[in-house]
C-alpha cells in the first residue's frame, strides 16, 4: 500500500491544520508572545540579511574563519532571514521556529567549539545572543504563537 493510500489528501490536510492550528494561552499571552516574535523575528531577519546581502554572498559572509560549509553558511543565513519572517507574522510557526532553532544550535556550537564564553565582558566574541535566539525559537516550537498569528487565521478550526 502507497503512502497516498493509506492517507487521503484530505486527512494530511487535517493533520496539517491541527499541527499548525495555535493552542489558546491564557490572558494576555497571546499578546506578550506576538510582541516577543515580532521582536526576534524582526531582529533575526535584520541579523540575517547582512549575511545574504554581504559582498562574499550568503556562502561566503564567514570569509576565511568558516569552520562551516558554504552551503549550510547559506541555509543558515536563509533560515535567518525567512524564519524570522515567518515568526514575525507568526506564519508556519513550527516549521520558522525549527529552522531558527537548527540554525542558532549550529551558531551555539560554533562559539562554544571556538571557546568564545556565553557573556564576553571585554565585547568580543560569545553566544549570549544565539542561544537567546535559540531559547525564543524552542519556546515558540513547543506552545506555538499564540492567537494573535496568521496560523489562528488561517489554520485554527472555525467554531
Amino acid at each position: 500500500m502507497s503512502y497516498p493510500a493509506r492517507f487521503p489528501p484530505l486527512l494530511r490536510l487535517i493533520a496539517m491544520k491541527k499541527l499548525l492550528a495555535p493552542k489558546p494561552l491564557p490572558g494576555a499571552g497571546s499578546f506578550g508572545l506576538l510582541v516577543l516574535r515580532v521582536l526576534v523575528g524582526v531582529a533575526l531577519v535584520l541579523h540575517g540579511w547582512w549575511k545574504v546581502t554581504h559582498e562574499g554572498g550568503p556562502t561566503g559572509w564567514m570569509g576565511q574563519s568558516a569552520t562551516f560549509e558554504p552551503w549550510m553558511l547559506a541555509v543558515a543565513a536563509f533560515s535567518e532571514v525567512g524564519g524570522g519572517a515567518l515568526l514575525a507574522l507568526g506564519l508556519l510557526t513550527p516549521l520558522a521556529a525549527l529552522a531558527v532553532l537548527g540554525t542558532m544550535l549550529g551558531a551555539v556550537y560554533h562559539h562554544i567549539s571556538a571557546g568564545d564564553p556565553f557573556v564576553n565582558l571585554e565585547g568580543g566574541r560569545s553566544w549570549e545572543l544565539a542561544g537567546t535566539y535559540a531559547a525564543v525559537a524552542l519556546l515558540v516550537l513547543t506552545i506555538g504563537p499564540g492567537m494573535l498569528s496568521v496560523d489562528k487565521f488561517v489554520f485554527a478550526r472555525k467554531s
